[in-house]
């Protein structure tokens, strides 16, 4: 059996990455995790969300993770106390993340402050360098108010053949 271990201080809210059901979460905690690999390739997905408030909509994304996309675990990258104009949040951020890791989350890290009240575009790279940092995380899955999916393609294409500056 291989395993990969990584380490976080600042950033783990909770998590039941072991199937058992954490109480009592701190907001700054060191964590060990070990993730068991046995004869298959686990596929994590990763979720950027401020879950203000959680939703029904929140529970079926990462339910369409679990069942659709086949995901062995979901980690959520959330917003702590302040989303993203810098307003506070309606729940404290451990109410949120129990919400989320309730409705089949597996982890729950909080984005640095000067990541969830940023502009959409440094929200954006913070929370993706977030969770690819982890080394782990294999997907990325989000939603979209707009409902058009080949728009989103277009565009993605056109900022991947884009040159790096």
């Amino acid at each position: 059996m291989r395993g990969i271990e990584f380490y976080t201080t600042h950033f783990l809210i909770c998590g039941n990455i072991d199937g058992k059901e954490k109480r009592g979460c701190k907001p700054s905690f060191s964590a060990k995790i070990h993730i068991e690999r046995k004869d298959f390739i686990m596929k994590v997905t990763g979720i950027i969300a401020e879950y203000n408030p959680f939703h029904k909509g929140h529970k079926y994304q990462i339910d369409y993770c679990k069942k659709k996309l086949n995901s062995d675990y979901v980690i959520v990258a959330m917003s702590g106390d302040y989303v993203q104009r810098g307003t506070p949040a309606l729940l404290p951020k451990h109410v949120r993340a129990e919400m989320a890791l309730r409705c089949g989350a597996d982890l729950v890290l909080e984005m640095p402050v000067s990541v969830s009240t940023a502009s959409a575009e440094a929200f954006a790279m913070g929370a993706v360098s977030m969770l690819d940092g982890l080394r782990v995380t294999d997907y990325l899955c989000f939603g979209s108010e707009y409902g058009e999916v080949s728009a989103l393609q277009e565009l993605a294409a056109v900022l991947v053949s884009e040159p790096e500056e």
